[in-house]
């Protein structure tokens, strides 16, 4: 395990440092202006998905603009989040195309993974990790996410990330259920 998620886990879990999860969470985190630049320059929708002032992690989207050639259309994605309990960031990049196939069960195929799928998904990625790297964040793997943190014992009517918490859910979610909603 990622020690930065061991010492998080230590800390906010297994001594109960409600006070200090709480002050984490009220921590505000600013998107590197150097990334905002790119967004601008690449016609890079930006969508924030705060759950509120005080929550345990950052999200945001960033929606490129689709590619269209002849009936093929393609939707490209990437997602980023922020855990404010610890200097860890996670990004993967997805697609979505429309499904032509006469036997669908879906009007669309989509994806997601943390190998980019486009040059311009590419340079956002290195783009976020300069920046996040200069100042003090680990990045994530998917594997890492969702590695599931053992010893984390909850009260019997907590059970709405399932019976085995992952990394992602104790960095990323109020799993402790103490943030304002």
């Amino acid at each position: 395990m990622n020690s930065l998620v061991r010492e998080a886990v230590e800390s906010f879990y297994h001594q109960e440092d409600n006070l200090g999860y709480l002050l984490r969470c009220r921590r505000k985190i600013e998107l590197p202006s150097e990334l905002l630049i790119f967004l601008n320059n690449h016609n890079i929708n930006l969508q924030s998905h705060s759950i509120g002032d005080v929550w345990p992690s950052c999200k945001w989207t960033y929606d490129y603009e689709d590619y269209c050639k002849g009936e093929f259309r393609v939707s490209y994605s990437s997602v980023l989040m922020v855990s404010k309990l610890a200097p860890l960031f996670y990004l993967q990049h997805e697609f979505q195309v429309d499904n032509k196939d006469e036997q669908k069960m879906s009007p669309t195929l989509d994806g997601f993974d943390e190998q980019p799928y486009t040059q311009t998904q590419a340079e956002l990625e290195c783009i976020i990790k300069e920046t996040f790297s200069k100042l003090g964040y680990e990045q994530l793997s998917y594997k890492e996410m969702n590695e599931v943190v053992q010893g984390l014992q909850f009260g019997d009517n907590v059970d709405f990330f399932g019976s085995q918490v992952t990394v992602e859910y104790a960095l990323f979610h109020d799993v402790l259920e103490v943030c304002p909603d």
